[in-house]
């Protein structure tokens, strides 16, 4: 092996902060949003992680100080990598989870959960709902180009925490269970008009239902509620767009938390 990198002149130590470099940028992209999509092939987004890698080797190295001298301390510094992308990926993970969560129980209260989808995002069976108001998400992060704060996060990283030096310790474990808490924030301000006049719905029914026994009620009340629910998802569409813009925005200070627990 040192044969081989003798004979591409390339000094060993420039290797393994390249393959640093290359685990950091990796573990971000494949857990950040859009970039994680299954729909993506594995051999594509790693490509895009050589490439990245590459690019930011010159403008980088020299914030990366690293001397392993065993596999172990290989593994550690592996580790740390991974789990500083997993934290930095949450921050705006917890976006989208809200947002599934709200568009979950809609899709429950209008009757559309029984006709589950396959997500070619996740690879996983969720209902049209949920489906539509994620790709609504992907939009509304695309088009305020939210995929430049995180390639742009990810580049001020290497100055803010150097390789190497990302702990988890209670501030983080702190700061994530807020970002969780936020996450139900979320898919109240985005969706609770519709929850709202779903279950306002749903209890007009159970009245009707109570004095007017002879009524079908089950097989009247699926048109009406699934008009009224689409309806209120059609006319919150701005409204829901300005929240996730709001909290889309302050993706930098999300990030610029985890930055500080080094």
């Amino acid at each position: 092996m040192n044969q081989s990198l003798a004979l591409l002149n390339v000094p060993f130590s420039d290797l393994e902060i390249f393959f640093l470099i290359f685990i950091r940028v990796a573990s971000i992209l494949l857990l950040a949003p859009i970039f994680s999509y299954k729909s993506i092939p594995a051999i594509v987004k790693i490509l895009f992680s050589v490439v990245m890698a590459f690019v930011l080797y010159p403008i980088v190295k020299d914030y990366v100080n690293v001397n392993i001298t065993n596999t172990v301390e290989l593994i550690v510094l592996i580790v740390r990598e991974i789990l500083l992308g997993a934290s930095l990926a949450f921050c705006i993970q917890f976006v989208w989870a809200g947002i599934e969560i709200a568009a979950g129980l809609i899709s429950f209260m209008m009757g559309f959960s029984i006709a589950n989808v396959l997500s070619p995002q996740t690879n996983t069976q969720i209902s049209i709902i949920t489906e539509f108001e994620s790709l609504f998400a992907v939009l509304v992060f695309l088009a305020i180009n939210g995929h430049y704060f995180v390639i742009r996060s990810l580049v001020e990283s290497f100055q803010l925490i150097p390789i190497g030096s990302f702990v988890i310790n209670k501030g983080l474990i702190e700061f994530i269970v807020y970002l969780i808490l936020t996450m139900f924030s979320v898919s109240v301000q985005i969706l609770a008009p519709v929850v709202v006049a779903l279950i306002i719905t749903n209890i007009v029914f159970g009245i009707i239902s109570r004095t007017m026994p002879q009524m079908n009620v089950l097989i009247a009340s699926f048109p009406i509620t699934i008009t009224i629910g689409l309806f209120l998802l059609g006319v919150t569409f701005n409204f829901a767009a300005n929240v996730m813009i709001k909290y889309y925005y302050q993706l930098p200070q999300y990030y610029n938390q985890v930055f500080r627990f080094k």
